[in-house]
């Protein structure tokens, strides 16, 4: 019997420490799972600061870049050199240049003074003196008054001279012929090759005048019918 009762005491004695040893187990768990809990907010509060601290870089950043550009500094930290006083400066050529300087509005006296008035500014562009020489190709249509000075080498041929020099006009001695080779005359001197060469554009104006030296019926090879 003492054996008996010997035995239920030391399985009492087991089942005890069983369930001691259970509840360790889940206290360690929860233990476990707390401080996971808490190592997981750490690691989102970390994460968290590392990006916020890197979206204040990005804004700083990206405020310091538009101050840049604003103050026109470039990235050595100095300004962009001040226009030089002694070389001109050139405002935007207006819009309404290409109107004011076109070929009709220069061939008479107040047109042509308007359109000198306005190039006036972009005189320097002929020379490269001026201080912003980016905005001289504004002013290329300010090249009409060098081309229409009546003291000039060659000026333009008349707008009507294609048609005055037109074959089927010139092809028969005779008035026609006549009035182109009237015309003509006035781009004779772009015979001169050094003369060519300087007023390119004058003389190209004067290629309808061709086609007096290609229909005259003394030339030993005239056009094709």
């Amino acid at each position: 019997i003492v054996d008996i009762y010997s035995q239920i005491h030391l399985l009492k004695g087991k089942q005890i420490m069983y369930e001691d040893q259970e509840n360790l187990s889940e206290e360690f768990l929860l233990k476990n799972q707390e401080s996971d809990v808490h190592s997981n907010t750490c690691s989102s509060l970390l994460k968290n600061k590392r990006w916020s601290i890197l979206g204040l870089f990005l804004i700083a950043l990206t405020f310091s870049c538009i101050f840049f550009i604003l103050t026109g500094k470039g990235s050595n930290g100095n300004s962009d050199p001040s226009p030089d006083p002694s070389r001109p400066s050139i405002p935007r050529a207006p819009y309404t240049l290409s109107d004011t300087c076109s070929r009709e509005s220069v061939e008479n006296p107040s047109g042509r003074e308007l359109c000198v008035e306005v190039c006036a500014p972009a005189a320097c562009c002929s020379d490269g003196s001026c201080d912003n020489v980016d905005i001289c190709p504004e002013y290329n249509r300010c090249i009409i008054l060098s081309l229409t000075d009546p003291d000039a080498e060659v000026t333009l041929a008349p707008t009507s001279l294609e048609s005055t020099c037109a074959r089927s006009k010139i092809e028969d001695i005779g008035d026609g012929r006549d009035e182109c080779i009237e015309a003509c005359h006035a781009g004779s001197s772009c015979a001169d090759e050094e003369i060519l060469l300087n007023n390119v554009v004058a003389c190209s104006s004067y290629l309808p005048c061709d086609l007096l030296e290609l229909t005259d019926p003394k030339a030993e090879v005239t056009l094709a019918p």
